[in-house]
């Protein structure tokens, strides 16, 4: 039978499909219910790669501008700071996660319920590059360049944006794509667990929740697939990380 590849190419050969015309074909098989299990592990794709997306942004932003200031200032500014990701720091995050997910109310909207794990996710997760960057900063202030800046009448706004953080660009960009992977682990994790986002949001979290029947994976393997997809994204993540961190510091290694 003719048809249109993308709306716009007329052809009449198939790779793949049904053997009797009129039948629906799935290539990754269906759920309980009949429905693509392809389409929605790629609908959920977007969900939840823009957790993890969305959250690293959020939590990098509370990191460099939290770690910047304790590091930058100090004095009593910096111990304030840093008391507050000690206690963040001592508590530990699986519970804390949920906990804090139970607590969320179950007759949220969808899209309420998203941005609030997206909020829950990120602002648990700022500590560790908070501390990284204040350690810098109490090292970069007292450099030659830094001094330099301040008596030529540089604003401290200017010191720090135009001279200091490009000194992290390589740090910064390791840990915003190393934190996505986390996000997205947790974001599922929750999920999973009932505790996260919930139907008819769907995420590979949600879509992983049909597999915590031990009969179900039995009679259906292939719901294991957006386990495959976080799996892929995950490592597919780091890899870029570890590119991109290569290629912002070059001579990192070295030293």
């Amino acid at each position: 039978m003719p048809y249109k590849l993308w709306g716009l190419v007329p052809l009449d050969r198939k790779l793949l499909t049904a053997e009797t015309p009129g039948e629906h074909f799935y290539l990754f098989g269906a759920d309980r219910l009949g429905r693509d299990m392809l389409s929605r592990v790629i609908y959920g794709t977007r969900i939840s790669m823009s957790v993890g997306l969305i959250g690293v942004t959020i939590s990098l932003t509370l990191g460099l501008l939290l770690g910047g200031v304790s590091g930058y200032f100090g004095g009593w500014i910096d111990s304030l700071i840093q008391r507050i990701v000690e206690l963040k720091i001592s508590l530990p995050t699986i519970p804390i996660w949920l906990g804090l997910s139970a607590a969320l109310p179950r007759d949220w909207p969808p899209t309420l319920n998203y941005f609030a794990i997206v909020t829950l996710l990120s602002f648990l997760g700022w500590t560790e590059l908070a501390r990284v960057v204040r350690g810098r900063f109490l090292g970069l202030r007292t450099e030659d360049f830094v001094m330099a800046a301040k008596f030529d009448g540089a604003s401290e706004k200017r010191i720090i944006f135009r001279h200091m953080l490009p000194s992290l660009t390589s740090h910064i960009i390791a840990s915003a794509t190393l934190a996505v992977p986390v996000m997205i682990l947790a974001e599922s994790a929750l999920s999973f667990l009932g505790l996260g986002l919930q139907p008819p949001t769907i995420s590979w979290g949600v879509l992983l929740k049909e597999a915590q029947n031990v009969r179900s994976i039995a009679a259906a393997p292939w719901l294991f697939v957006p386990g495959a997809a976080v799996v892929i994204s995950v490592l597919a993540l780091n890899f870029l990380g570890d590119g991109l961190r290569d290629a912002a510091d070059p001579y990192g290694d070295l030293r």
